[in-house]
């Protein structure tokens, strides 16, 4: 599916501003991810700037303040245009960057009863070992807390449709394939658990807190409590979801699958629509990760589970097929079919791929406000890139990919960073590295697709595409990198 990028998103260092989905007070009213309307950051490409501040002069603009350091001016411009400046001021002469004034902040902190004993969020010392070993929960939300257009499938036992964490959180359309109707309520407790890892209702001073705010979860039961699950109908609940235009991710906390052919082909269809695909690595320790389905399979991001000290778990699956890890031990989530305030304590594998489902679902909902669907490739490759390695054991997590680890333990706001990063630098496809060829492709491929910003294309002024257009939209594109 092609990134779709519209507007003047990639304004040099133009960054979409987030909308505030959570009723958390911030400094004058403003949210971390946020900007301050009526600023803009100019960058100079000299320290002496006299020209520049002139140029802004001529057009009307004052200049609020000036870094003496690097030569940055604080710029005023019309508030709810911030984006539209950015766009026009980057074409001047002198002109480095130009960026919104972005607000930061020192960390989300929702204020669900029992969010400060879930470790995997924010480490504080709940359990002996690291504080550093959590995924960075309360600084992504600084970036992002989460989308209502995002819809994350979960196929396991069902959805505990009356907790209070799921209210107003359950997408329409959920089925039982174990009972062959449309209500997946849940029989056993761990799709509840598992659901609220992905998206229980944080700061509604009740229990704990997903790690995305406001996606929905679409609940599919593919789970028998007393007998498992079914090849067929795994596979029928991975069909359902391929053809669901909907669904965004499929999140399995299954294990010990085989690769049947019924299977391999439910995923690949799933891959082939659009989905982004994740599944357990296994509870079975050393190299479970290579045979427990569908994980196994090279259509599924495979998560493996760490401890609160960053080592490995001693169950989570290892192998060739492990792509990534997250916190599965002793991970305080939603408590099945109980108004009380309380929390259950559960360990495995099927803890952590929820987890890094809500990062997915994060990384989805930061991307629409740029207005790029991502593709599961480039979702895989933002987690890697985010990922915190050589943190656990020294003769397991080496550096770079290894069996035991995969590429690092998920971090969500260093993947957040990273989006954000590619996306800033006009990296058009969103491959990581810096503007090129691939990127000049697929920024024309975009603007001939939708007719949009022709303006922009060709860049070189001779009214023909040619090595210059390349040139220009590499120094137009590439300063923020």
């Amino acid at each position: 599916m092609p990134i779709a990028l519209r507007s003047a998103v990639f304004a040099a260092l133009c960054v979409a501003p987030i909308a505030a989905s959570t009723p958390l007070a911030f400094a004058q009213g403003l949210m971390p991810g946020q900007f301050v309307g009526g600023q803009v950051i100019v960058g100079s490409t000299t320290k002496s700037n006299a020209p520049l501040m002139a140029a802004l002069a001529a057009r009307g603009l004052s200049v609020i303040e000036r870094d003496d350091v690097s030569g940055a001016l604080l710029v005023s411009v019309d508030v709810g245009k911030e984006r539209a400046a950015c766009d026009e001021l980057r074409t001047l002469a002198g002109v480095a960057y130009v960026e919104l004034n972005d607000v930061g902040g020192v960390g989300i902190t929702p204020n669900d009863t029992f969010f400060g004993q879930q470790w995997h969020h924010v480490n504080t010392g709940q359990t002996s070992g690291t504080t550093d070993a959590d995924i960075d929960s309360d600084l992504a939300w600084e970036l992002e807390t989460g989308s209502v257009n995002t819809v994350i499938a979960v196929l396991d036992t069902g959805i505990d449709s009356d907790n209070p964490e799921f209210a107003g959180r359950i997408a329409p359309g959920g089925f039982d394939f174990v009972d062959e109707d449309d209500d997946p309520e849940d029989t056993d407790s761990h799709g509840t658990l598992v659901s609220g890892c992905i998206g229980a209702n944080a700061n509604n001073s009740f229990s704990g807190a997903g790690v995305d705010w406001a996606c929905k979860i679409l609940p599919i039961r593919v789970v028998n409590p007393g007998s498992g699950s079914t090849s067929f109908n795994i596979s029928q609940g991975i069909n359902y979801c391929a053809i669901n235009p909907d669904v965004d991710v499929i999140s399995m906390s299954l294990i010990n699958g085989s690769g049947s052919n019924t299977l391999i082909n439910a995923l690949a269809l799933a891959r082939a629509n659009g989905k982004i695909v994740l599944a357990c690595a296994g509870n079975g320790g050393l190299g479970n990760a290579d045979v427990s389905w569908p994980g196994a399979s090279p259509d599924v991001i495979s998560i493996g589970a760490t401890r609160h000290n960053d080592e490995r778990a001693g169950f989570s699956g290892t192998g060739q097929a492990l792509d990534i890890v997250a916190p599965g031990e002793s991970i305080r989530t939603t408590r099945f079919n109980s108004p009380v305030d309380r929390m259950d304590v559960v360990s495995g594998c099927s803890l952590a791929t929820p987890i890094t489902a809500g990062v997915v679902g994060l990384l989805l909902a930061k991307a629409e406000e740029f207005d790029i669907v991502l593709t599961h490739d480039q979702v895989a490759s933002l987690l890697y890139a985010g990922a915190e390695d050589m943190v656990g054991l020294a003769s397991e997590d080496t550096p770079g990919r290894d069996d035991y680890m995969g590429h690092g333990r998920l971090n969500a706001r260093n993947s957040l960073d990273e989006l954000i990063a590619r996306a800033s630098c006009a990296d058009w496809d969103l491959s990581g590295g810096q503007p090129d060829s691939e990127d000049f492709l697929a920024y024309l491929s975009d603007y001939a697709a939708q007719n949009i910003r022709a303006d922009l294309a060709p860049h070189g002024g001779n009214g023909v595409l040619d090595s210059s257009d390349f040139l220009a939209f590499l120094n137009l594109y590439s300063q923020g990198c």
